[in-house]
C-alpha cells in the first residue's frame, strides 16, 4: 500500500508498506515494489488516485486500472505467467467515468514511459 499526504493539493509525504505477503517471493516482492512505485509517481506528479463506486458497490480506481496494467504486462515480460502471484484486480469500468477522461490522459504518457522503462 502506498500512503499519501497532501495539503492543499500538494504532496507532504508518502510511504510504502509491505504486508509480510510481499516476500512470498522474489517475483511477488519485484511485483509488488513495481506496482506500489507507480502510485508514488503518480503522486509525486500531482496526479492523485480518483475512486468511484460501480453497479455492485465495489470501489475502482483510476491508479489501481494502471498499475494493473503494468502488472499483467510486467508479469507477460518476464515469463512469470505460470506463478501464482497476487496482483491487483485488472478493471476497465473505470474508463466508463467520463469525468475522469482528463485525469487518464495525464497519466497515459506517464505509465507509456514507466512501461517501457520496466519492460527491458
Amino acid at each position: 500500500m502506498t500512503e499519501s499526504l497532501t495539503h492543499k493539493g500538494k504532496l507532504v509525504w508518502q510511504r510504502i508498506w509491505l504486508p509480510k505477503g510481499t516476500f512470498v517471493s522474489l517475483e511477488q516482492l519485484d511485483l509488488t515494489m513495481g506496482h506500489e512505485l507507480f502510485h508514488s509517481i503518480l503522486n509525486n506528479a500531482g496526479l492523485y488516485n480518483e475512486f468511484r463506486i460501480i453497479w455492485d458497490q465495489s470501489t475502482v480506481s483510476v491508479h489501481e486500472y494502471y498499475t494493473s496494467r503494468w502488472e499483467q504486462e510486467y508479469i507477460i515480460f518476464r515469463g512469470w505467467g505460470k506463478l501464482n502471484l497476487n496482483m491487483g484486480a485488472f478493471n476497465t469500468v473505470i474508463n466508463t467515468f467520463k469525468d475522469l477522461e482528463p485525469l487518464m490522459n495525464k497519466i497515459k504518457p506517464i505509465f507509456n514511459n514507466y512501461l517501457k522503462s520496466t519492460l527491458k
